[in-house]
């Protein structure tokens, strides 16, 4: 099932697939691939509705074992910076204003991430890095988790049940999260392609599709 909130827009070339599609009043979208498409005042569906091929994938959002046994946790204080390198790692938290660099290409393998407000998490390194979390993965308000310039998109990787994405909050990745609810609160933007198990929304949030330039999620190519 998916649901977005009111004014939300996809960009051109981008598609809705689920069993049931409810978008709330305003909302403006490309395409929908649903058998129930449940559609509030002034819904616009650019490019029409179809009927939907399910399971989209089977195994549905196939990711590896992840473990973060023996991992140290790591805090970034408030309006502070820290670096970590391609490893595993414990609980990872980023406090308010806080600015966490992941330093690859590689991958890294923490038990969960989580933010508070304004905090910044970058992905450097150039090519593509791999994120594995065996917990939750929480982007507070305000929050930016994205490659640095010059830096191919990341794979995430969530065991867990929560990928929380809040208010004016922006994510650019390839993510994949069998188990996990993903909400997003008003105004977020999630640039690249995400397969969860559920999604909500809050009002005028953007999906975009990954840049030209980005290599390809491991489980399904960039959406033309």
């Amino acid at each position: 099932m998916i649901q977005l909130g009111k004014n939300s827009f996809t960009s051109d070339g981008t598609f809705l697939t689920a069993d049931t599609v409810k978008l709330l009043a305003g909302s403006n979208v490309f395409k929908v691939f649903a058998n129930t498409v449940i559609a509030g005042p002034g819904v616009i569906i650019r490019n029409g509705t179809m009927t939907p091929t399910l399971p989209i994938q089977n195994p549905f959002c196939p990711i590896p074992t992840i473990d973060c046994t023996g991992g140290p946790n790591q805090i970034v204080p408030r309006f502070s910076t820290q670096t970590l390198t391609p490893g595993t790692y414990g609980a990872v938290r980023v406090l308010n204003g806080g600015k966490l660099t992941l330093a690859g290409p590689g991958t890294f393998t923490f038990c969960s991430l989580l933010t508070a407000r304004n905090a910044d998490i970058e992905v450097t390194g150039g090519s593509q890095s791999t994120i594995n979390i065996q917990g939750d993965l929480r982007i507070a308000n305000g929050v930016t988790f994205a490659p640095g310039v010059g830096t191919q998109l990341p794979i995430v990787n969530i065991m867990g049940s929560s990928f929380r994405v809040g208010a004016g909050a922006q994510v650019q990745a390839f993510l994949s999260a069998p188990n996990a609810e993903l909400s997003i609160g008003r105004s977020g933007k999630l640039v690249g392609v995400f397969c969860v198990n559920t999604t909500r929304s809050d009002k005028n949030i953007n999906l975009m599709c990954p840049p030209l330039n980005s290599a390809s999620g491991a489980f399904v190519d960039r959406v033309d």
